[in-house]
Formats: C-alpha cells, structure tokens, sequence
C-alpha cells in the first residue's frame, strides 16, 4: 500500500510540471552565457520581462564565469535584454541596479530564440559587449562540437578519417560518424609553412548524447589557442527565469501588522531613472 501510494505521488508530482511546462508561455530566448576573458566572473542581474521600469520587477541571479557556459535562462520581453549589476546603497536602503550590457534583437521571430553569449569586457570599465553564438538544436545539435576558427589563417584538420580545410573566420561542425553513448574522436591541427604542414594542435575530443558544444581556434602570442564551452541537457523548466511573474510577488505577513508613518510612500522603481 505504501508503495502504490508513493508511486502514486511520483506520478501526481509529474505531471504537475508536465502541466506547468505546457501552460507557461514560450520565452523569446533561451541564453546561457560565458565569459572571453580568463579569470573573469561576475554575477549579472536581469528582468525575465524586461520590464525594469516597472516598480517591483521581478528580477533574477545568473552568475558566469569564463570556462563553462552559465545555466540556461529564459527572457519574455522585448529587446533588448539588458544586463545589470546590483549595487547596495551606503545608507541600506535597498539595492541598486546599473546597466553593464544588452543584447538586442529582432522581437518577430516565430520561434524561440537559443543562443551563448560570449562577452567581451571593455577596457577600463565593469561594462562588456555581447556576441551571441546560435547554440539551438539546428545550430549545434547534441552529440556534436561546432568549430570556429579565428587564428587569420587557414587551418588544416583531421577529425577521425576526415580531412577538412578551415578558413578564418569560418565554422565546421563535428560529429563522430556513430555515437552511442559517449564517442572518443582525434582532433588533429596542421598550419602550411613553407609548402610544409606542420602539426601544431591535437585533441581527443569525447562526444556524448546529452552534451554539445562550440569551440574557437585564436592566436594568442604567435600560439594556436583552443577554447571548447560545453553544456549538458536539462529540463526547460530548470531554467533560470521560467515562467517568472513580470512582477515580484510578496509573501503574505503571518505575523500582526504595524502600520508604518511611511506606508503610503510608493516603492522606488527597480532601475534609477
């Protein structure tokens, strides 16, 4: 009896977010986000409704760091998305918000927007520019490693028994010719000097189902640099911001209220003006 009334629940409890995924209205974008430079992290601040003139906007905590793309996060207003980053007032009266970043983009799309923004930090300054990667199912499905090379020559790869030429500025997306489960493959780099192919890069690269990724070859000292960010599938509603109110809402006070002198004082908005 105790069985069948677990597995009962298990199943109620299901279905419930089984419900709740197909109720919420589709996000316009679904991000994840990493940093270019080493060794840099920052927790950005943003509005899953864009909505941060409004008083009490809902807002949400995506932290990032510069070797592994951030958990997903969803965004339903327009564009653009802007990014913050929380700043606490010296008298504690509550924190601030200042904008650090945006990403603009077309609000007529049909379908969901998935991309991996890559952000670049600007010189002297806490604020940085976004270059988003599609990284959607028909951009880099799961199982594969899409390739971008941006070294300012051309490169010459073997990839298991394909033989592929790599222009600068240009992508190639790998894919083990079978992949059951986890597929191991050799990443091999060659750069033509003197009518001669010089072997400067090898990598064996592990391919999983329920993992992709994209990469980018640079020069970094006269040195080929190799940089892959990976992710893992995960269930929509995990993401950071799903299904978010537009507005904050507040817990009920249990406890007998006192009225205060300055009760009839409206809320500041989230973002100074």
């Amino acid at each position: 009896m105790v069985r069948f009334l677990t597995f009962f629940f298990l199943v109620f409890l299901a279905s419930g977010l089984r419900a709740e995924v197909d109720s919420a209205p589709p996000p316009k974008g679904l991000f994840s986000a990493v940093f270019w430079d080493k060794f840099k992290s920052a927790t950005l601040h943003y509005a899953p409704w864009g909505n941060t003139n409004e008083e009490n906007a809902s807002m949400e905590m995506v932290p990032v760091n510069f070797f592994s793309p951030s958990r997903k996060f969803a965004y339903y207003g327009e564009s653009p998305l802007e990014f913050f980053s929380q700043v606490y007032s010296e008298d504690g009266s509550g924190p601030n918000y200042s904008k650090i970043g945006e990403f603009a983009f077309s609000s007529q799309a049909i379908k969901t927007r998935e991309s991996l923004f890559l952000l670049f930090s600007k010189p002297d300054s806490q604020t940085f520019k976004v270059y988003p990667i599609g990284f959607g199912a028909s951009d880099v499905p799961f199982g594969s490693i899409k390739v971008f090379s941006q070294a300012g020559k051309t490169l010459y790869m073997t990839f298991g028994k394909e033989k592929i030429v790599l222009a600068s500025g240009k992508s190639k997306l790998l894919q083990p010719l079978e992949l059951s489960g986890n597929s191991n493959s050799n990443l091999v780099v060659f750069e033509n000097v003197g009518g001669k192919y010089e072997k400067v890069f090898s990598r064996n690269l592990v391919f999983e189902r329920g993992r992709r990724g994209v990469a980018f070859f640079s020069m970094e000292k006269k040195r080929l640099r190799f940089k892959l960010y990976q992710e893992t599938a995960t269930p929509l509603e995990s993401t950071i911001g799903f299904n978010a109110n537009p507005l904050q809402v507040a817990e009920p006070n249990t406890e007998q209220e006192v009225e205060s002198p300055n009760s009839g004082t409206a809320p500041a908005s989230v973002i100074p003006q």
